[in-house]
């Protein structure tokens, strides 16, 4: 036992270290990383927008919360889509609580980077649709996505033109975005040559294990820590 002392001294002395760094972070930081960190004075993203709309998808009606880069990147891309797209409205998702730490129902968005974002759809007759919630969109035959009950169809090239957005904004570096497989190759073609298509490809991540979400619902955006944050966020 006693050779385990000096250990656990050590290891007490870095997590009081990390606890007074964390303490003195300043507002709007994101402390620690994704999945065991919280958050300091996160930006409240409103509750709807010009082409966007907030709505919970794992039961946590206060996860609205994030870096303040993030949430001003997530309301101007929804706004670029919309005014490419009139009648646009995302369903944008859990980002974090208002302090961060564990939320319900995900393993991350603790630290005010992560977010869950709806995919746009379209009716059977091509036009536009926005539902409040997000649509399951199946693989396999068209690999456009029907379910049965709405009818709906993936719409991959407002979707492509929300990342394309985030990946363009200099506020921001986006780190991942985790989505199904059969949408990720819908996504990218609908970009075709676009110059964000190669960054797009370096970031998009396939969902990995037997308990994980798929993604074929929502996908999941994660940024890299905000240069502001760099002595308290790890990345």
């Amino acid at each position: 036992m006693h050779h385990q002392v000096p250990r656990l001294i050590a290891l007490a002395s870095v997590l009081l270290a990390a606890t007074a760094a964390a303490q003195d972070a300043p507002p709007n930081t994101s402390v620690g990383d994704t999945h065991d960190g919280h958050l300091v004075g996160g930006a409240e993203l409103p509750r709807s927008g010009p082409g966007f709309h907030w709505e919970t998808n794992r039961g946590n009606p206060g996860a609205r919360y994030g870096a303040t880069t993030l949430v001003d990147a997530l309301q101007a891309a929804a706004a670029s889509v919309l005014a490419a797209h009139p009648g646009s409205d995302l369903a944008i998702h859990d980002i974090a609580l208002r302090d961060g730490g564990p939320i319900r129902g995900h393993g991350s968005h603790r630290s005010g980077r992560d977010v869950d974002i709806a995919y746009y759809a379209r009716t059977p007759d091509g036009a536009p649709m926005n539902p409040t919630r997000s649509i399951w969109f199946v693989s396999g035959g068209r690999e456009r996505g029907a379910p049965a009950a709405t009818g709906a169809t993936f719409h991959a090239e407002r979707t492509f033109a929300f990342l394309r957005a985030l990946l363009t904004d200099r506020t921001i570096r986006v780190s991942h975005v985790f989505m199904a497989p059969h949408l990720q190759r819908l996504v990218l073609a609908a970009g075709g040559r676009d110059a964000a298509v190669p960054d797009l490809r370096r970031v998009l991540r396939r969902p990995r294990g037997r308990r994980v979400d798929p993604h074929a619902d929502h996908f999941h955006v994660r940024i890299h820590c905000p240069p502001s944050d760099t002595r308290f966020c790890e990345d």
